[in-house]
């Protein structure tokens, strides 16, 4: 299942022009009539900017005057869903780029979602900021060691750290 939506990612990312998806959650995969997995619900995503040096984001810092700030903080809220948004989406005042690797971070919450059947973070705007979860010690040897370092990788706060869609998939 991961597999697909980690293809359909990749092939929105690496787009001359990318796609953003930002809207990924359990509730907008799909399964249609020949067992595929596929992404629906694409009234979030947009495309940004081309760029030459891969740095592809909607705004640069030096744009994000406080209007354009406050209306993007509304058009988040309306698209997005808080328990998958990634630090740089919740703090849009510390105007760091949100980019590509938010789908990275919202996929990282998936696979959380899915190994542990619940939310890295819940709807702690804290947590989601400091990175804090924990991966139950109940459930800990259920899933390779390799997986939950896949799901800690993706679930970097440091967006300079945190993989693009060519690392993880």
């Amino acid at each position: 299942a991961l597999e697909c939506i980690f293809k359909g990612l990749h092939a929105m990312h690496t787009l001359p022009q990318p796609i953003s998806y930002r809207d990924i959650k359990l509730e907008n995969i799909l399964i249609d009539s020949h067992q595929s997995f596929v992404l629906c619900d694409f009234g979030s995503a947009i495309m940004l900017p081309s760029s030459s040096t891969n740095e592809y984001q909607q705004y640069h810092s030096n744009q994000l005057t406080t209007t354009i700030i406050q209306q993007l903080e509304e058009e988040i809220q309306r698209y997005t869903t808080l328990s998958y948004r990634a630090p740089e989406m919740i703090d849009l005042y510390s105007r760091l780029p949100i980019t590509l690797k938010a789908d990275i971070w919202a996929m990282g919450c998936l696979l959380y979602k899915l190994m542990y059947n619940t939310m890295p973070f819940g709807d702690s705007i804290l947590a989601i900021q400091n990175g804090s979860f924990v991966i139950p010690d109940d459930m800990s040897q259920v899933y390779s060691r390799e997986l939950n370092i896949l799901v800690r990788y993706m679930l970097e706060i440091d967006i300079n750290k945190r993989p693009d869609i060519w690392q993880v998939s």
